[in-house]
Parts: C-alpha cells; structure tokens; sequence
C-alpha cells in the first residue's frame, strides 16, 4: 500500500437482489402484479485511491450507492469482488443511532462506542467529559438513548467520533441533525482536522457543505465514479447536471426535495420539458411551498389571491409573512400593499397608465422604467410576464440595464420560463456595453458554473474587465486567480499589483477629498497631490483622472508619456461603458486637449454615450449634426436628438431645439412649438432658468403665440422662486400694457 495513501480502494463489485413488477406476466386472482427478482448492480467496478489529509466528498441520487460504498470502507459490508485497504483506525456514523443500546444512558454508549473503536475503559475515562461537553447534550446524557431525538443522537454520535483520534472517519448525512450552532461546530472542526493530516469521507445530499468542507470530491453515478477532482469544481458540475436534468429533477422532486419540487412546478408552468399542467404546476408548487422554499412560497400565495375566498386570502398572507422572515423583500412589499384600500388601487392602475404611456412612445430607458413598476407591483405570472416583455423592448434598443433585468428574469424564470443558454447571451451582451453588474454577475456563474459550465478562463475575463473600471471585488478575484493560476497563467507579479488596487480602492473617495482640499490650500506639495491624485486612479476613478489632466493642462505642465497613459486609462473606461469617461474623451478630441482634434472621434464617443442613454452626449451630438462638424450635416438628425434628449428633461436641448426650428422654414414650426412644450414640462419642476425661458418665449411669440398674460403668470413662478429677473420681466409687461 502506498504511504501515502489511506484508503486503497480496487476494481469494488457490489450487486443486490431486488424484486420488480414483471410486466410480461398479468395480474392475478386479487389483481396483484407479479414479480420478478433481478440484479441491481449498486457500485461497478471502482478504483479510487484517497490520499491521508484528504476530506473526501462523495455525491450522487439516491440509490446511486454512496452509502453502500461508505458501508464497504467500514466493513460493515463486503464487495462481491475486489479489495478495499486502509491505512489506520477507522471511525464511522453511516446511520444516526447504530451502535447505540437503546436502553442504555448517554454516557454508557460513550463507552460502548469506545470498544467498539478499540479504545480500553481508563482511555475513553480521560475523554468523556470533553464527548459530553462537545455533544451539547450533557443535562440528558444518564437518560436513555431511546429517550433522545434523533438530533440528540446524531450528535452524541458525532461528538463521539470526533473525539476518539481516529485516523480515518466516515460520515453519512450527520450534518443534516442538529441546530444551526451545532452544525457551524461540526463543520469546522472538519476544516480542523482536514489541517491536521486526519483523513475523513463525508457523504452528503447537501453540495453547500460539500464544496465548503472537502478539498476533494467524487461523483457516483449508475455504480461508477463519473468525476473526481477538487470538490468546488465537481459540485458545480454535479449542481449544473441537478438543475439542468428534467428527469433528476423529477426523480428528486418525488423524493420530496423542495427546490426541485419547485423547479418542476416552473416546468409544467411553462410548458418545457413536460408539457404544460396548471393543475400539476398547482400540485407541485404547493408541495414546495409547504417545505417552506422562500420562491415557491410567493409564488403559491400568488395563486391563492387568485381565487379570492377568505381561507385562501389568509393563507396567502401566512405564505408571503413566512417568506419576509426569511428576508425577501418581494414578500415584504406584498404584505405591505395589501390592503382593502380602493383608492390606493385605484392610484396604482393610474401610475400604470402613465408608465405604459411612457414605455410606448418607444423610449428604451421610459421602457425600462415601465417594465420595473410593473415587476415591482406583480401579483401574478401574467404581470411578471408583461414586465419582461417591456425590459425586452428595452434590451433590444440597446439599454444596458434592461438587458441585465433580462438575464436575472431568465435565470430565475420569472415571467419567462429558464433559459440559462439566454441568460449567458444576454449577460454578455450587457457586459459588452461596460455594464459592472452584468460583468460580476457573469464572472460569478462562470466560476461557479451551477447554472452553465465551468469557466475559469471566461470568468477570469470578465473579473479582469471589471478589475480595470475600479471594482474592488473584481480587483481582488483577479488578484486570487493571477496567484492561483485559476484561468490564467500564475503571474505574482500582476497579483501583487491587483492586491495593492483593491487596497487602494477602499479609499478612493477619501484620498480625493483629501487632495481636493489640499490643492486649494498653501503650502502643499503639488507633486504630493498629484500622487494622491494617482493612486486614486488605480481603482479607475475617473474624477481622479480628470483631475490630474485639468491640473497638468492648466498649468502647462504637459507631459506627453504621462497624459498617454491618462488618456488610455480613460478611453478603456470609456470603451467599457463609463459614462463620465465617454463625455472626457470626446471633449479631448473636440477639444484638441492633450490630443490632436478630430471632430469625426469626437462624434464617435458621443454617439456611444447616446446608446447608453446620456442627455449631454445626446445634445452635444446634436450640435454637431446641426453644425456638419466632424459628421454629414443633418438637420433631421439633430432634431432627433435635440427633441429625444428635451423631452427626457435636458433644458440645452430644448433651447437648441427651439432656436432650430424658428430658423428653419416652416415645417418645422410644429417642433419648435414641441420645444417650447418639452421646457414647460421641466419649469414645472421648478427649473428657474427653464421658467425664465418659457416665460420669454410666451412673452416674444418664440415658437408660440404671443401671450402676455401666459408670460406673467410663467414669470410669476420665478418671482415666488425668488429670482429678481422674472421680477425684472413682470415690471416691464406691466409697463408695456399701462402704456
């Protein structure tokens, strides 16, 4: 045997006879079916070799022979062929209770269980108290073990076995007992003895504590060993085949495991897989529901207010109460909407009216807006529905936001039935554009690779991209992966520098309030600013870089090398979404700040900041279309803009609007009148310059019919403002009527 392992395990046979329906022979005289003994092949042929240290997860479905392959290491059973070896003295809890007397107390099974282990009666003296103590149970431990529940026991068990100094120890579902503290002790003191060299088999339906427990796991599947490797990679492969297998999750919805209870209700919801059922979609969710899973929960009580009566209504609000003690804030605001108010009602269907109104004219981000009322106020899956269809229209004009809501709707299947291959296309397509919670949210899938297959390459991508716009969590995931070599080449060198980032990024905004403050004082260093300025720009702060660009450029300290690297941190923002970063670099080019002017890149950035939905991009590109510079002229197109970006609220763009059409011939005369409409929307917010300009426009016929009194009454609102210059105007209307 191998010193360095500590289990040898060989070419292991194990078959069992079992008794199954024969379907070639009929029922007989009392209907009962005939059967037939045939040969279950449990485990087939495994070879595995588990190293001393080792903390060794095993998964697999039910009857797929995890436990007949544990009972086999403890000799509790013997393979049909093949040979088992181990190196040390065994301990094992394969049952909660096994080798426990029933009649007998707590504390005499300790010692029983001790000679059991090999272990004399002055031995197991010296370690009892800390068994008891450990166990938690010690106010019963003279009590009989048939007294105990069966948590009770797992841990007297438990704590027996991890106290007896075994060398290898074999564990079946004992994390499944106890109470949450009970569990957390238990978990750790595996990562303790995983440190001490002690060797442990761990068997558990739980891939959480799995992935969190052993450093090594293998999958049984069908009596052979599928996958063996580090136990994170092979629970996300074994969590994507759970989640994506229609079949395993049936057979796991049947035997009563409430996530895949609630993950067939979706399929017969939606119709894949299965085809559709509203009555087993009913059946199912409620089966979920009632072992308290938090969605399934909603979801039902969702179904129940459908119906209406009393009972059900009641029961609805038991689910939702249940589901915001778990912490989910959808149940929480259902609760707190509910309630017979016929005017909140009422004022509800209206916003929705306004959202709808909104989300029609065909604006991505006013679809958006619409699209998250409607999901933020859902009942029912129809409503859930109609939300995604408007974050779709959304999505597909380019917002990156409502491509995000897309991914989550379609991982999650609300409103639209699962589609992981869809949720990846639009996550990527949402990281694209730059956008921060899409790259993380991919990064995270990928690494996991629950959901969709392991990518370490892909996820290192992403954290990378995301890395470089300032994220700290992503400064430091790549940090880890250029140590680790986790889908990269190891390189410390780029690690150590992605450590100093992420220590830099937790205070970015402090070391530029410091040297804001500093640079308008006497007697500090430039050059000191100047460094405080810098390490803020390692977290891909674009203040901080502008900052350091405007300083160097006023001052005529320009330093081409120095303002390259500047410019190239900001267009990589900038390539990747970030707003302020799209509006500097066009202004550099427009400009011919720092680099030579080209009016047609100028254009070029801000039209990337139009597709992202940015008001000033959108005016500036609308000035340039007016002017021919750097882009064909096209009064059409820049009315486009002029008039997209006043009617979300962009005063300049208004005005510019405005000033177009009274200049141009006559048809466009009903978009300057649209111009004048779009600043009265903003005055009404209480814009004082935008009532100053409305107030003109009435007051000199500008895109308007000439209306004095609607001029006073608009220059009114300044007055009460308390701006002298609508006070100014009042003044002199008042003195053009007298005269």
């Amino acid at each position: 045997m191998d010193p360095k392992n500590a289990i040898e395990i060989r070419n292991i046979v194990k078959t069992f006879k079992i008794e199954v329906e024969d379907p070639e022979k009929k029922g007989g005289i009392l209907n009962r079916n005939h059967t037939k003994t045939i040969e279950n092949k449990v485990l087939d042929g495994i070879t595995l070799d588990i190293r001393k240290g080792d903390v060794l997860g095993v998964l697999g479905r039910n009857g797929s022979g995890k436990s007949t392959f544990l009972s086999m290491i403890a000799r509790i059973m013997e393979p049909d062929s093949g040979t088992i070896e181990c190196s040390g003295k065994v301990a094992s809890i394969l049952e909660l209770g096994m080798g426990f007397h029933q009649d007998m107390s707590g504390r005499e099974n300790i010692y029983l269980k001790g000679e059991l282990y090999g272990f004399s009666r002055k031995e197991m003296d010296s370690k009892i108290d800390r068994i008891i103590e450990y166990s938690g149970i010690s106010k019963y431990i003279d009590n009989p073990v048939r007294t105990y529940s069966s948590g009770m026991s797992g841990r007297l068990a438990f704590s027996i076995m991890m106290n007896v100094e075994s060398d290898i120890m074999l564990v079946d579902e004992i994390l499944s007992v106890g109470d949450a503290a009970f569990m957390a002790k238990a978990k750790e003191h595996f990562k303790k003895l995983a440190r001490s060299g002690k060797t442990v088999v761990f068997v558990s339906h739980s891939i959480n504590d799995v992935a969190d427990m052993c450093n090594r796991a293998v999958w049984i599947e069908d009596g052979k060993i599928i996958r063996d490797g580090r136990a994170k990679d092979v629970c996300a492969e074994y969590q994507n085949k759970m989640s994506s297998s229609p079949e395993i999750i049936a057979d796991l919805a049947e035997a009563g495991v409430a996530e895949s209870q609630y993950e067939l209700a979706m399929m017969y919801r939606d119709g894949t897989n299965f085809g559709k059922s509203e009555e087993l979609y009913k059946e199912w969710m409620k089966k979920a529901a009632d072992q308290g899973h938090t969605l399934a929960q909603i979801e039902y009580a969702d179904i129940l207010l459908e119906r209406g009566n009393e009972d059900d209504i009641s029961e609805a609000m038991s689910l939702y109460q249940s589901a915001a003690n778990k912490g989910n804030n959808d149940a929480r605001v259902k609760i707190a909407s509910f309630r017979k108010n016929t005017n909140d009602d009422d004022l509800r269907t209206e916003i929705k009216k306004i959202f709808l109104k909104m989300a029609e004219e065909g604006d991505p981000i006013n679809q958006f807006r619409c699209a998250d009322y409607l999901l933020k106020t859902s009942w029912t899956n129809e409503d859930r529905k109609e939300a995604f269809e408007w974050f779709l229209k959304s999505s597909e004009k380019g917002y990156p936001s409502a491509t995000h809501q897309v991914a989550l709707m379609q991982r999650d299947g609300v409103g639209t039935a699962k589609n992981y291959e869809e949720m990846e296309k639009n996550l990527k397509k949402a990281s694209d554009s730059g956008f921060l919670p899409s790259i993380i949210l991919l990064a995270d899938t990928y690494i996991q690779g629950r959901l969709i297959p392991k990518n370490e390459k892909g996820a290192f991508e992403q954290y990378l991209k995301g890395a470089r716009l300032g994220n700290g969590k992503c400064q430091y995931q790549v940090a880890v992966m250029y140590r680790d070599g986790i889908g990269t080449d190891i390189d410390v060198d780029e690690s150590e520098k992605w450590f100093e980032r992420f220590s830099y990024s937790t205070t970015i905004w402090n070391n530029i309030w410091a040297a804001d403050w500093a640079k308008m004082q006497d007697g500090f260093d430039p050059s000191l600013i100047e460094k405080i300025y810098l390490r803020s720009t390692y977290g891909g702060n674009t203040i901080a870089l502008s900052n350091i660009l405007n300083t160097a450029i006023a001052n005529n300290e320009f330093n081409e090398k120095k303002y390259d690297d500047l410019m190239n941190s900001m267009k990589f923002l900038a390539e990747n979404g970030n707003i302020e970063a799209i509006r500097r670099v066009g202004n550099a080019y427009y400009e011919g700040t720092g680099v030579s002017q080209n009016l047609q890149k100028a254009s070029e950035w801000y039209s990337k900041g139009v597709k992202l939905g940015d008001l000033w991009c959108t005016s500036r590109l609308g000035e340039l279309y007016r002017d021919g510079i750097g882009v064909e002229p096209s009064i059409v197109s820049s009315i486009e803009l002029f008039s997209d970006a006043a009617e979300r609220g962009h005063l300049p763009s208004a005005v510019n609007l405005l000033n177009m059409c009274i200049c141009g011939s006559d048809e466009y005369l009903p978009k300057a009148r649209y111009a004048v409409k779009c600043m009265e929307n903003i005055a009404k917010t209480g814009n004082i310059e935008a009532i100053r300009r409305v107030g003109n426009a009435y007051y000199e016929g500008t895109g308007v019919s000439q209306n004095l009194q609607k001029a006073s009454e608009w220059y009114s609102k300044g007055v009460k403002l308390g701006d002298l210059w609508c006070k100014n105007k009042i003044k002199e209307i008042y003195n053009k009527v007298v005269m």
